[in-house]
């Protein structure tokens, strides 16, 4: 599991502390370093020089982070929405299997959704969660599909509505496919470390600044770091749609086995 899916099992708020303790900690490691090193009168000659590469370093470097958290916002947006669809066709197939004339042949695909559906709320997520799978769920969905290909039609109107279950379950089967690929996708490596060094070298840049009063120095520099940290945090918590404090929950599951159970 990468460390950022890590660190997601801990509490969100924990979580950002962290990110946030690091990213504070190293800015005032390198601005104390750099105040043993240099007298910030030296350094305030060049305030000018380093406040332009300063302002231009650091707008790029914005403008690639608003990129990434865009992309995983709208990641993790296609991920809540194809949630959503998911349900809807287990909620769809239900109501079909309800439907059928003959209902003594649906009676197993009905009892193979329900196991199902309970299993996706009650283990399937849970697992996600902590980026794994569930054989359980997996077997589930194998039992619906052989319970469902034992229905014989016997009239057209049988016909007609057992090949809209098919294709509901088809497309059941294929959203919760893509389901299992989203939880599992994530920022590939080079790109986090290019983003971190990046981040680095901004927070450099900003001790580079000679400063008359120290205390103002370090209140200016930990405030960029916090911005920073909180961005990278944002982008923990979307990297992993299923996992963290903001993570996708099956919701039209959960009212499908409301419907059931009320029946």
């Amino acid at each position: 599991m990468p460390l950022p899916a890590k660190l997601l099992l801990w509490s969100p708020w924990l979580v950002f502390f962290l990110i946030n303790l690091v990213f504070v900690g190293v800015t005032l490691a390198l601005l104390l370093i750099l105040r043993l090193c240099s007298h910030y009168q030296v350094r305030q000659r060049h305030n000018d020089v380093a406040s332009a590469v300063f302002n231009r370093a650091g707008a790029i470097h914005g403008i690639i982070l608003a990129f990434v958290v865009i992309v995983l916002w709208q990641q993790y947006d296609k991920a809540y929405e194809d949630a959503l669809k998911e349900g809807t066709e287990a909620r769809e197939l239900y109501r079909d299997l309800c439907l059928y004339p003959n209902q003594h042949q649906v009676q197993g695909g009905l009892q193979a959704l329900k196991v199902f559906a309970r299993l996706v709320v009650e283990d399937e997520y849970p697992a996600m969660k902590k980026m794994e799978a569930s054989p359980a769920t997996e077997q589930a969905m194998n039992v619906l599909w052989a319970q469902t290909l034992k229905i014989n039609p016997q009239t057209p109107q049988e016909q007609v509505l057992y090949t809209k279950i098919i294709r509901t379950l088809e497309s059941l089967s294929k959203l919760r496919g893509q389901r299992l690929i989203e939880m599992e996708s994530s920022l590939p490596p080079m790109i986090w470390a290019a983003l971190i060094a990046g981040s680095l070298v901004i927070l450099f840049f900003a001790t580079l600044f000679g400063a008359e009063k120290w205390w103002w120095h370090v209140l200016l520099t930990s405030m960029l770091a916090i911005i920073i940290a909180t961005t990278y945090f944002l982008i923990i918590e979307l990297d992993y749609p299923f996992m963290g404090g903001i993570s996708v929950e099956p919701a039209s599951y959960q009212m499908l086995l409301e419907t059931i159970n009320e029946k």
